[in-house]
């Protein structure tokens, strides 16, 4: 008789620290940056809503975390292959700092492999009981870290991961 081994719900996802390239507003969608972001052996093409949260100075350059195997989606004509991490606290969005952790290296809950699924869906990430203290996340009280570097949030205590 096999042993069955159940994964965790966080371990079908794959997130990994990627540093923003370039940066172009979405030619048809005010709230939308069009990014290119490195991940040292791909490059990835994302959209994201943060025109009004973010300058493109401010991104440019900029260490992230991208949530990796989702769905790809298709964003007012311009395809995107993952999504940036934010925690929000009352309506508030601060992208996820992955501190000197390495481009390309994988972040996940400490302690916890991955075992990743194609095609992922955001809505079933964020609702995974994320939590932020002390400038910390945590999924089940277990700290998110890419290697021994703990991911930063610069969110307030009770914020959430999206």
């Amino acid at each position: 008789k096999k042993l069955k081994i159940e994964l965790l719900p966080i371990q079908k996802f794959l997130m990994r620290v990627g540093k923003i390239v370039s940066v172009t507003n979405h030619p048809d969608a005010d709230k939308l940056y069009v990014l290119k972001v490195d991940f040292g052996d791909e490059p990835r093409q994302i959209v994201a809503g943060l025109r009004s949260i973010y300058t493109n100075d401010q991104l440019l350059n900029k260490n992230v975390v991208v949530l990796f195997n989702l769905k790809k989606a298709n964003l007012r004509g311009q395809d995107s292959f993952g999504m940036l991490l934010t925690s929000v606290k009352d309506n508030i969005v601060k992208l996820l700092d992955p501190k000197d952790a390495k481009i390309g290296s994988i972040v996940s809950p400490r302690g916890i492999i991955p075992k990743p699924k194609a095609d992922t869906k955001a809505q079933e990430f964020t609702k995974l009981p994320w939590k932020v203290l002390d400038h910390k996340i945590y999924i089940n009280d277990v700290p998110l870290v890419s290697e021994d570097t703990e991911i930063y949030a610069e969110s307030e205590d009770g914020a959430t991961v999206a």
